[in-house]
């Protein structure tokens, strides 16, 4: 009994000298890295846009409204884009953006009296316009999840919009309307998802309704213009993101 309490003590006393040293043979524990919390979360960053540009009909009227033009539509359109923004925390964040819009067609098609009414019926005319907007947006993102940031937004800005003069096509001889150039108030509504292709770059999709409120053409030798009412657009807008830290 005595001799096998020995060597438990003996076996103890071993074990407790050989313990350093297999510790020493052993892989370093590796430390994961401390990550900070996203809500500290915060970064510059560069974007660039496309997209197809959809507007609604307008109304369009010409002297103080004594003609009404008919089934006036603008074609659809294209449009680029660039901007500039911070990232606050992981919720919140804003950009100044510049956008181009490529030329977008005007048709029209209005009933006329007299011998125009009794020779067409009605005169198709034509014009076309450009548009350049300049934004500040604000943008809640509302979750994060697996890469993937759904998120809605608003602006307000500026737009300088660019009109040509208004071509009647149909053949009986009007002459020109001309068009103008107009600076506008111009605000947007928009909801996307950002997707993280890298720890630094973005893809972003969304969809942006952009209102560019009313724009008045030059006065004619009459005295009298074209007025196109509540210009709005729908866009589809695709993009990139890159953060700046």
């Amino acid at each position: 009994m005595g001799s096998h309490r020995k060597s438990v003590i003996v076996g103890a006393v071993f074990a407790m000298l050989a313990a350093p040293a297999l510790a020493a043979d052993l892989p370093p524990v590796v430390e994961p890295p401390v990550t900070p919390p996203l809500e500290d979360f915060s970064a510059w960053y560069i974007r660039g846009d496309i997209g197809y540009k959809m507007y609604s009909d307008p109304e369009v009227n010409y002297a103080n409204g004594a003609v009404e033009l008919g089934e006036e539509e603008f074609d659809n359109t294209w449009m680029v884009g660039l901007g500039v923004g911070y990232q606050f925390n992981r919720y919140l964040r804003a950009d100044v953006t510049v956008d181009y819009e490529f030329e977008a067609d005007f048709d029209s098609r209005t009933a006329c009296v007299g011998a125009c009414g009794a020779t067409l019926g009605s005169t198709t005319d034509e014009s076309n316009m450009t548009v350049w907007t300049f934004m500040l947006n604000g943008y809640v993102d509302l979750a994060h999840w697996n890469g993937f940031t759904p998120y809605v937004g608003a602006g307000i800005g500026v737009a300088y919009i660019d009109i040509d003069e208004l071509v009647e096509t149909s053949g009986f001889g009007n002459p020109p309307i001309p068009g103008g150039e107009q600076w506008n108030f111009a605000a947007n509504a928009m909801a996307g998802v950002a997707f993280n292709i890298t720890e630094y770059l973005l893809v972003d999709a969304n969809y942006r309704y952009l209102w560019l409120g009313d724009v008045e053409g030059d006065r004619d030798v009459g005295g009298n213009r074209l007025e196109y009412e509540d210009l709005a657009a729908h866009e589809i807008r695709v993009g990139l993101r890159y953060m700046i830290y």
